[in-house]
C-alpha cells in the first residue's frame, strides 16, 4: 500500500518518461532483437505502474474487451501454436497497442494543467525524432524511389550510396503515421492560430509533408491525406451544424463518385494529371482506371489488391466463429499466404474470427469514440474525427495499424491539439473526464 500512495503522488509527466524510449524506438523502427526488448521492458514498467495508479480504467468495459482478447489469443495459440511464438506475438500485440495505454494514463487526470504537461513532453519528445526520420528518409528516397518500402524491414543486401543498412527512419510505417498530420496542421492554421507567422509557419510544414508523402511513392497514403487536407480546409470551428452537412455531403458524393465508374476514372485522371508523370503515384494510378472498365491484369497492383481482398473474405467465411489464425498457430507468415494482407481490419476479422474479432475492433471503436469525445466541448473535434475517419478507412485500404500510426493518431496529434487549444485566449476548455 505504501508503494501504491507514492505512485500517486506521483506526477503524471514523471510516470511517463518510463515511455520515452519507447516512444524514440518505435518512431525510428529499428528492428533489432535488443531494442524490441528495451522498449517492452520499459512499456511493462509503464502499465505495471498504470495498472496500480489507475485501477477504475484497468477494470472498465474497455480493457475487458482487451484482456477478453489477449486471454483468447493465448489460449488458442498455446493450444495449437508454439509457445515462444505466441509469447513473442502477445509481446508484439502490447507495443501496437502501447499508444493507447499512454493515452489513456495521460487523460486519466481531468486537471487541464497537468494534461498541458504531459502533451508538452510527448511532443518535446516526439517532434525531433519524427523530424530526423522524415529527413534521413528523404536522404535515402532520392538514392532509391522504393526505399521506403525496405526501410520498414531491416534488411542488410539493400543499401543506399552511403552503403548503410536501412534499419532506420521509418520507413513505410513512418509514412502512415505521417499522413495523418497535414490535415491537421492546416486546420489548425485556418481555424486556431491567430498570428500570421505560425500560420504560414504550419502552411508549410503542411505542403512540405504531402511533398514527403509523394515523395514515398504510396498512392493510397498520398490520395487519403489530400483529401483529409482539403476537408479540412474547407471545414470551420464555429458551424457545427454546417460541419455536419458538409461532411454527409462529402460521404455522399464520394460514394456517388465510385459507384459511377466514368466519375470516379476522371477524378483520378485529375489527380494524374497533377503529379510528376514518372512518379510511382502516377504509375498506380495509371493501373486503376483500365481494371474500373474490366481490363483486369495480374500484374498490376490494384488488381492483385482486388485478389487479395477474395481470398481475405474467403477465409472468414470458412472459419467466421475462431477464425484461420488459430489453425496455423497464429504464424503470421502462414497467415499471409491465406488472407490479403492489404484490408487490415477484414484481414484480422479473418485471423481472429467473432470470437476474438468482436473484442478486438469494439477495443478500437471504444478508444476511438474516447479521443473524439475528449475534444467534443471544443472546437478541436471535427478535426479529430477527420483524423479518427482517415485511420478507419486505411485500415480498409492497407496494413496500417502498427505502433508508429498510433503514435500519431491516439498521442501526438492528440497532445498538438491540446497544447494549440491551450495557447488560445478564448479556448472553452477541454472536455473533463
Amino acid at each position: 500500500m505504501e508503494a501504491y500512495r507514492k505512485i500517486k503522488k506521483q506526477k503524471p509527466n514523471q510516470i511517463l518518461y518510463y515511455t520515452i524510449p519507447y516512444l524514440i524506438l518505435i518512431l525510428l523502427s529499428i528492428k533489432t532483437f535488443s531494442s524490441r526488448y528495451i522498449t517492452f521492458g520499459f512499456v511493462m514498467l509503464f502499465l505495471i505502474v498504470f495498472a496500480l495508479a489507475e485501477k477504475k480504467i484497468i477494470i472498465g468495459r474497455k480493457y475487458a474487451y482487451f484482456i477478453w482478447f489477449i486471454m483468447g489469443y493465448g489460449f488458442l495459440g498455446i493450444l495449437y501454436g508454439d509457445l515462444n511464438q505466441i509469447v513473442k506475438n502477445i509481446c508484439m500485440i502490447i507495443l501496437s497497442f502501447a499508444p493507447f495505454f499512454i493515452y489513456d494514463w495521460m487523460f486519466s487526470d481531468s486537471r487541464k494543467d497537468r494534461r498541458l504537461q504531459n502533451s508538452k513532453l510527448i511532443i518535446k519528445v516526439m517532434t525531433p525524432v519524427l523530424i530526423y526520420t522524415v529527413f534521413v528518409t528523404l536522404y535515402y528516397l532520392n538514392s532509391n524511389p522504393y526505399v521506403a518500402r525496405n526501410m520498414a524491414n531491416y534488411d542488410p543486401s539493400i543499401s543506399t550510396n552511403i552503403n548503410l543498412p536501412l534499419a532506420i527512419g521509418g520507413g513505410y510505417v513512418l509514412i502512415y503515421g505521417i499522413i495523418f498530420l497535414p490535415p491537421v496542421l492546416l486546420y489548425l492554421a485556418k481555424n486556431i492560430c491567430e498570428k500570421l507567422l505560425s500560420k504560414i509557419l504550419l502552411l508549410l510544414i503542411a505542403l512540405f509533408l504531402l511533398y514527403f508523402i509523394v515523395k514515398s511513392g504510396f498512392a493510397t497514403a498520398f490520395i487519403i491525406s489530400f483529401a483529409g487536407s482539403l476537408l479540412a480546409v474547407m471545414l470551420t470551428q464555429k458551424q457545427k451544424t454546417f460541419n455536419r452537412v458538409f461532411l454527409t455531403s462529402i460521404i455522399l458524393i464520394t460514394s456517388i463518385i465510385f459507384l459511377n465508374i466514368e466519375i470516379f476514372s476522371e477524378v483520378i485522371s485529375s489527380i494524374i494529371r497533377m503529379l510528376p508523370e514518372n512518379s510511382i503515384i502516377t504509375i498506380r494510378l495509371n493501373e486503376i482506371i483500365p481494371t474500373l472498365y474490366g481490363n483486369i491484369s495480374d500484374s498490376t497492383s490494384f488488381s492483385r489488391r482486388l485478389n487479395n481482398l477474395d481470398m481475405t473474405i474467403d477465409s472468414f467465411l470458412g472459419n467466421p466463429i475462431l477464425g484461420i489464425g488459430y489453425k496455423v498457430g497464429f504464424d503470421y507468415s502462414a497467415i499471409s499466404l491465406i488472407t490479403g494482407q492489404h484490408t487490415e481490419w477484414l484481414d484480422n476479422l479473418s485471423q481472429y474470427g467473432l470470437f476474438l474479432g468482436v473484442p478486438y475492433l469494439l477495443y478500437f471503436a471504444t478508444s476511438f469514440r474516447g479521443v473524439i469525445r475528449q475534444f467534443k466541448s471544443t472546437n478541436l473535434e471535427v478535426i479529430m474525427s477527420i483524423t479518427i475517419l482517415m485511420m478507419i478507412l486505411l485500415g480498409f485500404l492497407n496494413p496500417i495499424l502498427t505502433s508508429s500510426a498510433f503514435l500519431v493518431t491516439m498521442l501526438y496529434i492528440p497532445c498538438l491539439l491540446i497544447i494549440f487549444s491551450e495557447n488560445r485566449e478564448n479556448d472553452t476548455g477541454l472536455k473533463e473526464n
